[in-house]
């Protein structure tokens, strides 16, 4: 079997897969948005002599600066095994990112007769459970429909405390954001919980720029706001989604 990444190809036999895992990564709402897969190998350079372990070891370096390539073991006889993390496909949302390039050893034959490296790589997939990744509603009210009281100056005295009005308006604020993975989710934007005692000239739409995860746009944002007041008391409930 060989390793190979982007163009540069090992020797045959040349490197070992230590580790390849796949862990899935979770919205807020604990559905599944991507799946992490994560490779680690090791190998060993043989060459006779430091300056061609030394040409080797450069090689090694060269080759592997780079992000953003195919990282997989084959067959024998060409065939790609299913120890992969391709770039170039739909569902690579971050691409093939290299975690560490290290030496990691120093026995007294390193750099003598052989030299011992270790690379790992990683990627994030899209599995979506749910394009909804995130939804949260708050509401707050002012007021209980209650008397309003003031105090008053007196010219002589203490300040005396008066009632201005035996009933008050309840102010109600009702704001929210929802997340999408792959758009807007504005299906999700709810109205105001009471349409009829909406000021609807104070009503906010938000719409933030979604985030860049290496190879895609991922997490889309929308927000809301709108402001209200009601001639009764009420108890507001925030929407779920």
């Amino acid at each position: 079997m060989f390793f190979r990444y982007g163009p540069y190809q090992h020797p045959d036999d040349e490197v070992l897969l230590q580790s390849f895992e796949q862990i899935p990564v979770r919205s807020p709402r604990g559905t599944r948005r991507e799946v992490l897969s994560r490779m680690r190998v090791t190998g060993d350079i043989i060459a006779t002599g430091q300056d061609a372990i030394a040409a080797r070891i450069d090689e090694l370096v060269l080759a592997y600066a780079e992000d953003y390539r195919d990282a997989a073991l084959y067959h024998d006889d060409g065939t790609i095994t299913r120890h992969a993390l391709l770039n170039n496909v739909v569902q690579n949302a971050t691409g093939v990112q290299i975690t560490h390039r290290s030496w990691p050893r120093g026995d007294p034959a390193e750099y003598a007769t052989y030299r011992h490296f270790s690379i790992g790589f990683q990627a994030r997939y899209t599995e979506l459970d749910s394009d909804l990744m995130e939804y949260r509603e708050s509401v707050r009210k002012m007021g209980s429909g209650g008397p309003m009281y003031g105090v008053v100056t007196m010219s002589s005295g203490p300040p005396r405390r008066q009632t201005i009005a035996d009933q008050t308006p309840v102010r109600i604020i009702q704001s929210g954001y929802a997340v999408g993975y792959s758009t807007y989710p504005l299906v999700y934007v709810p109205g105001p919980l009471y349409p009829d005692l909406e000021f609807v000239h104070l009503r906010e739409v938000g719409i933030v720029t979604p985030s860049f995860a290496g190879q895609r746009w991922t997490d889309y944002t929308v927000s809301w706001r709108y402001e209200m007041a009601s001639p009764v008391n009420v108890n507001p409930v925030p929407n779920l989604a």
